[in-house]
């Protein structure tokens, strides 16, 4: 891929850990998005955002509730 052979032209440096960043986030946040799937998938499924009969965003899907 053309972008993939430039990039350290794109990036301004050829060095491996800056070069590296990006494909290290990426991992980073698939790992995160699987264990959040697998660990509170009712957070995981308000990421969706699918709107609600008003048409807001459900925001309150997974997330706990304070008592008074």
């Amino acid at each position: 891929m053309p972008v993939l052979d430039n990039y350290p032209y794109l990036t301004g440096t050829h060095s491996v850990i800056v070069n590296s960043l990006t494909v290290l986030i990426a991992v980073a946040g698939a790992d995160r998005a699987l264990w959040l799937r697998s660990r509170q998938p009712q957070t995981y499924h308000a990421l969706d955002n699918e709107p609600t009969a008003s048409g807001a965003p459900d925001t309150t899907v997974g997330v706990p509730q304070l008592s008074e």
